[in-house]
C-alpha cells in the first residue's frame, strides 16, 4: 500500500466505509475484529491515508454485511451534489436493513409502505391544476 493516496476514490471508499460503520453503530476497533484486520489498517483506509487492496476491501464489505461494489463510488469525474440528510438516512436505513432477517424486512417494508400513506401529499398536489 501506498501512503497518501492522491486519488478522490480513495476518499469516497473511505467516507463511504465510515458512513456504513456508523450506521451499523460500529467503532472503528469493532470493524476491524470483524475483518480480521488491524485498527490502524481500518483508520487509514478511512481516512484516506493509504490506498486499500480490493482484498481489504472485499473484508471490510463483508464484515459489514455489504458487497464490494458498495463501497465503490461509480464515478468521481463527474461533479456529484453535496448528499442531503434525506440522502444520508436513506444510506443509513438500506445499511441497517440489509442486516435484517427476512421476517423483520418484511415488518420494516410494511411500516415504512404504512408511513408513506399516513404522510400528507406534497403542496404541489393540494394546489391542483
Amino acid at each position: 500500500m501506498s501512503k497518501k493516496p492522491s486519488s478522490k476514490v480513495f476518499a469516497e471508499i473511505g467516507k463511504r466505509i465510515r458512513e456504513h460503520r456508523t450506521a451499523l453503530g460500529m467503532t472503528q476497533e469493532q470493524l476491524s475484529d470483524r475483518a480480521d484486520l488491524a485498527p490502524e489498517t481500518v483508520s487509514n483506509i478511512e481516512r484516506a491515508m493509504t490506498a486499500a487492496s480490493v482484498e481489504k476491501l472485499e473484508l471490510i464489505a463483508k464484515a459489514m454485511d455489504l458487497e464490494l461494489i458498495d463501497l465503490i463510488p461509480a464515478s468521481t469525474d463527474r461533479a456529484k451534489p453535496t448528499p442531503t440528510e434525506d440522502d444520508r438516512l436513506i444510506t443509513e436505513l438500506l445499511t441497517v436493513a440489509r442486516r435484517l432477517d427476512t421476517r423483520s424486512l418484511k415488518v420494516a417494508v410494511d411500516q415504512v409502505r404504512l408511513l408513506h400513506r399516513l404522510q400528507p401529499p406534497p403542496a404541489e398536489e393540494l394546489q391542483g391544476p
